[in-house]
């Protein structure tokens, strides 16, 4: 994402800096400052009011991740514990379908150990931070059939301050028409 979101400020003639927090307080950052872009981000009624949506950036299958038999949201139901992202749209999407047996940590490196080490059966994020992650630790991931589909955005604070997000937008849409937005998603998906 880094790539892209760079790539993106290039077109426009301006850098971009990345601070990389563990979601729940990179969401009550850019909350709360004036200015500021997080991505990715799930777009939600929930969130509307609470940040300035810029532009869609993929659509990124959601997937239970274990490292054993490949689950489905069925399967899930009988496990331990699935970890999934505190405050995320993985955690609300299984919460509001009576899920119970949910592991919310802070970062997906976390979620990756919890697996890793057997304190969670499963893992429910997209498929490529899970394919990702494991690969970082030496595992190679299970990943069940796409639950739902989600499109990650890039959203600004609620005040965006001087921005430049029109431009981002339209360098952002160019990209994705080259093809450029799914080479640079890619170089982050093992396999």
């Amino acid at each position: 994402m880094p790539d892209l979101l760079r790539a993106a400020a290039a077109r426009i003639g301006r850098d971009a800096a990345f601070s990389f927090l563990p979601f729940p307080e990179a969401v009550a950052r850019a909350r709360a400052a004036r200015g500021l872009l997080i991505a990715p981000l799930g777009r939600e009624p929930s969130r509307e009011g609470d940040f300035t949506w810029v532009a869609p950036l993929l659509d990124v299958p959601q997937v239970m991740g274990t490292l054993g038999t490949a689950v489905d949201l069925d399967d899930a139901r009988r496990l331990s514990r699935i970890a999934v992202p505190r405050g995320g749209v993985q955690e609300r999407f299984l919460r509001d379908r009576g899920f119970e047996n949910l592991l919310p940590v802070e970062e997906a490196h976390e979620a990756a150990c919890a697996l890793a080490e057997g304190r969670a059966q499963a893992w429910y994020a997209t498929a490529s931070q899970i394919a990702w992650e494991m690969a970082a630790l030496g595992h190679a991931a299970r990943l069940g059939p796409p639950v739902v589909t989600a499109t990650a955005w890039l959203a600004a604070s609620p005040d965006p301050g001087d921005l430049p997000l029109a431009a981002l937008r339209e360098a952002l849409a160019a990209m994705a028409a080259e093809g450029a937005v799914d080479r640079a998603w890619r170089a982050y998906v093992p396999g």
